[in-house]
């Protein structure tokens, strides 16, 4: 669990074999969200006492994002793929929107 001077907490769950199961985000006593991690790259989310929905399903290129996991049951896809480097870390995330996560610094010789 992590406190925060401000009385927030976060907790994580993990099974035996160290795998992570789920993220409970608390401001005081009041749950924020709960995200679960499934087998296989699925997350669910639940904002508060509401219903818990897709909010990720992962994939070798990158990862669907559900952009409307707190607002509706309608589920609305964004597509983001990732560029990795020649280690397998990912340096530019992109999407429809085409937003840059990471940028990397090429130094000339």
């Amino acid at each position: 669990m992590i406190t925060f001077t401000t009385g927030n907490t976060i907790e994580f769950l993990y099974d035996a074999a160290g795998t992570k199961l789920r993220k409970t985000v608390k401001g005081g006593a009041t749950v924020q969200y709960v995200q679960d991690y499934l087998p296989g790259g699925i997350e669910y989310r639940q904002t508060g006492t509401g219903v818990k929905r897709v909010e990720s399903v992962f994939h070798a290129e990158g990862r669907y994002y559900n952009t409307n996991v707190d607002a509706s049951n309608t589920i609305a896809w964004r597509k983001e793929y990732n560029f990795k480097d020649h280690l397998g870390n990912t340096i530019i995330c992109t999407s429809l929107t085409c937003v840059i996560k990471r940028q990397r610094t090429i130094q000339k010789h």
